[in-house]
């Protein structure tokens, strides 16, 4: 006795509800869907006591909805009525290369921090490929599945941190994949039968009785499985090779016409010819290639030691720029977890000690108390009778004083507050030269492209420090990108803030690292690393920095480090063992406007820059007192619900944070613009 089970594969028709209709005569029904649009989610939810769904998650970037949407509907649908413990996250990995998996783990890890217990990974499709159809990827089938099953334990530890029972978590696989801890099993497997209401004493076969609602009658699968039996393919895991199946279509091809055959044999007699005149030539061309190389063994050699002289003067010598280079590609490999491969393969490990522990002294000297609160004395102008324009011009001309005001458009209205955004076209400069991306005079605040040799990214000038508040996370499964820190609180403009605990580059952004105090309400500890120093606001919107600011009179702060501008002076030199890197700052000029500054890196419009080169840009601005923040993947700014730079972060929208700077609109604060 068997049960029908049907499977109703949606790839590409969510929008087709005629599986519905079958689902009367079946004792359950898988689903296998790329999203969960209100249609079919009614649907779902109304058949639920023989419905298994399967979250299919397009781990390639390529399908309907992407990730977070895919995670909103699966939520909404469980919301609606949907047994949880019937929904299947799955990933079908059709090569199971290195650069997937953190997109496939960062894909499980939200579903994860939601709860959700059951996840099935497919790998190679090995059901019809098997090990002999694997294209090569550089690594080898064992390599790669040692990867994976790197991958799904670090999704164990995941569910381990968050205080969930290690027994709740199940991780199916459809074929015989050799993963560590994982169950293979079929669809629907004996715990589906479970939650379905079914006796799973005759489901030790779980294929043989599984019949197609999605494709028709029993009629239409029987004659399926009998042209996939004619045709030579078993269906079992693993499957046959390709090969082998297209060899047999050929015979078939051939068979009953003696014509047809005969031409086969001559092709493949041709072909064989044709194969042993190649290799002749190759192998004449690989003697005289030698007798060639043989007769240039000077010239060769010559070439060799030269590289080995360079080598040794590039690892070694002292001379001033070599010893800058080099001690700058070191510290971008060593300040990443994933690139540090690139210095430690060819740089002796005593040559990397020695730059790093320079770094550290030169970190340990950036270590000061505490800022210095800047005196800020301004003259009043003598008072000169004008017209209404030309004295909102003026006042405009003094305020933002950044830009060239001979660059700026002939019919700008001064009298009114006003918004300019990505305005780069127009021609409009600052000071320093460099280009105003947005004018937004109704937020009090400037944004300017910032570029220069190998990097570039935006600055945002605002001029009310008292707008600029830290925005904190609000969520308990995971961070919040940028974009949805300032959606949450009323922001028009945010960066990035603290730090957080980030194990193998795949943190959720939940567990800040640092000090956190937002709006004079300490939410965090501080952390008692000796590089680790306070950046904030007091009281009086004066930005301070420093190892011993004293918390009780700040009202939005933070730690990181280094601090790159200190008392109106440049206080790092190099990068202090962190390389060329995507960047992120806050400081504030002397006359209490604050910077808020993002480099873009690890792109090809971008490569990054060091603290260093933040602290030139800082400066070039009037910045009095600076602090480096958490770059890399995690540097973003965005405007106006927007991202306007671009993040290394393979994360759509960014990476998810535990806390952010943003500026506040006067207007939501019951003020005007000056």
């Amino acid at each position: 006795m068997g049960y029908k089970i049907g499977i109703a594969d949606l790839s590409g028709k969510q929008g087709d509800l005629s599986w519905t209709d079958k689902i009367d005569n079946a004792d359950g029904v898988i689903v296998v869907t790329e999203e969960v649009p209100s249609p079919l989610c009614a649907k779902v939810v109304e058949h639920k006591g023989k419905l298994i769904v399967h979250i299919l998650c397009p781990i390639n970037g390529a399908g309907p909805v992407d990730v977070r949407t895919l995670y909103k509907q699966t939520a909404d649908l469980v919301a609606a009525g949907f047994p949880k413990s019937q929904v299947v996250v799955r990933v079908d990995v059709t090569l199971p290369a290195t650069e997937k998996l953190d997109r496939i783990y960062s894909t499980i890890e939200a579903f994860v921090a939601g709860g959700y217990s059951r996840y099935r990974v497919n790998i190679l499709n090995m059901q019809t490929l098997g090990q002999e159809g694997l294209v090569p990827v550089g690594m080898s089938l064992p390599a790669q599945l040692a990867e994976v099953d790197n991958m799904l334990s670090d999704v164990r530890k995941s569910w381990a941190y968050l205080g969930r029972p290690a027994g709740d978590l199940r991780i199916e696989s459809g074929a015989d994949s050799g993963l560590r801890g994982v169950t293979k099993c079929g669809s629907p497997s004996r715990y589906d039968l479970m939650l379905l209401g079914l006796s799973t004493d005759d489901a030790a076969t779980p294929l043989s009785w599984r019949s197609e609602v999605s494709s028709g009658t029993k009629k239409a699968a029987k004659k399926a499985s009998a042209a996939a039996k004619k045709a030579g393919i078993k269906a079992k895991a693993g499957g046959r090779a390709v090969g082998t199946f297209l060899g047999r279509q050929v015979t078939k091809a051939c068979r009953g016409s003696k014509t047809a055959l005969l031409g086969l044999v001559g092709l493949i007699a041709a072909g064989i010819r044709g194969l042993g005149r190649l290799g002749r030539r190759f192998l004449n061309g690989c003697r005289r290639c030698a007798v060639a190389v043989l007769r240039k063994w000077k010239w060769i050699a010559g070439v060799f030691a030269a590289l080995i002289v360079l080598y040794c003067i590039a690892i070694y010598s002292s001379i001033p720029f070599i010893q800058h280079y080099r001690t700058l590609y070191i510290e971008t490999a060593m300040s990443t977890m994933n690139h540090q491969w690139v210095a430690t393969s060819f740089i002796p490990q005593s040559v990397i000690d020695e730059v790093m522990e320079n770094a550290r002294k030169q970190m340990e000297e950036s270590v000061v108390p505490s800022s210095t609160p800047p005196e800020t004395k301004r003259e009043k102008p003598e008072e000169e009778v004008v017209s209404p324009q030309e004295a909102a011009k003026l006042a405009f001309a003094e305020k933002y004083s950044e830009i060239n005001m001979d660059t700026m458009p002939e019919d700008t209205d001064y009298l009114t507050g006003f918004q300019m955004a990505d305005v780069v076209d127009k021609g409009i400069k600052t000071t320093a030269g460099d280009s105003i991306w947005a004018i937004d005079t109704i937020n009090n605040l400037l944004i300017v492209q910032v570029s220069g040799d190998g990097y570039s990214g935006k600055l945002a000038i605002i001029k009310d420090s008292s707008q600029v508040k830290l925005a904190v996370n609000t969520r308990r499964d995971r961070g919040m990108t940028v974009t949805e820190l300032c959606d949450t609180s009323g922001a028009v403009l945010g960066i990035n803030g603290n730090a957080f605990e980030d194990p193998s580059g795949r943190g959720s952004g939940v567990t800040p690292v640092g000090l956190i105090i937002s709006d004079g309400q300490k939410l965090h500890d501080a952390y008692g690393a000796y590089n680790y120093q306070v950046a904030g606001f007091d009281n009086n919107n004066v930005f301070r920095v420093g190892k011993d600011v004293d918390a009780s009179i700040l009202r939005d702060a933070l730690q990181f480090y280094p601090i790159t501008v200190l008392d109106g002076e440049k206080h790092v030199d190099g990068s202090l063992g962190m390389g060329i890197q995507p960047r992120s700052s806050i400081g504030q000029t002397k006359d209490g406007s604050t910077l808020l500054l993002i480099i873009d890196g690890r792109q090809v419009h971008s490569l990054g820059i060091t603290v260093s080169g933040c602290a030139d840009i800082l400066l070039r601005y009037g910045c009095q007192n600076a602090m480096n923040l958490d770059g890399g993947s995690s540097a973003s700014m965005s405007y106006m619900g927007e991202m306007i730079t671009k993040t290394s972060s393979p994360q759509a929208g960014g990476r998810w944070l535990p806390s952010a700077w943003v500026v506040m609109s006067p207007v939501d604060k019951g003020e005007t613009a000056d």
